[in-house]
C-alpha cells in the first residue's frame, strides 16, 4: 500500500517488475494470452489517444482483469477516471498503479495532482 496510515500521506515503495506476465499456454493457435493482451494494450491506447475513453476503458478493464499486475492499465484508468471528474475512483487507479510499479514519477505526480485538486496539498506534497 502507498499510504502511510496515521496522516494517509503517500509513500514511495519498490516496484515489481511485471507486466503481462507469459502465459504457460497458448489461448490460439501459437499465441500465448501476454501477446494477446498486448495487442488489446494497443488497442486501448490508440483509443485513450483518440480521447475515446469509453472504448479504451472497457479494453484496460479488459486486460486488468487477465492480468492484475499491469500497471499501465491503472495509470491509464487512473487519468479517465480524472478526465471525467472521478477524483476518487482515479486515487484508487493511482494507487493501484502505484502498489505494482511505485517508481512510475508519472504516476506519482498524476496522484499529486487528485490530491491537489482535492484540496489535500499535505497529500500532493507528499507525492511530488
Amino acid at each position: 500500500m502507498i499510504l502511510d496510515n496515521e496522516r494517509g500521506s503517500c509513500k514511495k515503495q519498490p516496484h515489481s517488475t511485471g507486466f503481462l506476465h507469459e502465459a504457460p499456454y497458448s489461448d490460439k493457435e501459437g499465441e500465448t494470452m501476454a501477446e494477446d493482451l498486448e495487442k488489446l494494450l494497443e488497442k486501448a491506447n490508440d483509443y485513450f489517444y483518440k480521447n475515446d475513453y469509453g472504448k479504451a476503458m472497457e479494453l484496460y478493464e479488459k486486460i486488468v482483469a487477465k492480468d492484475d499486475q499491469n500497471y499501465q492499465c491503472y495509470e491509464k484508468m487512473g487519468k479517465i477516471e480524472m478526465s471525467r471528474g472521478n477524483l476518487e475512483k482515479a486515487v484508487e487507479y493511482y494507487t493501484k498503479s502505484l502498489d505494482i510499479y511505485g517508481e512510475n514519477e508519472n504516476t506519482w505526480n498524476e496522484l499529486g495532482n487528485v490530491y491537489f485538486d482535492q484540496k489535500d496539498f499535505e497529500k500532493a506534497i507528499d507525492c511530488y
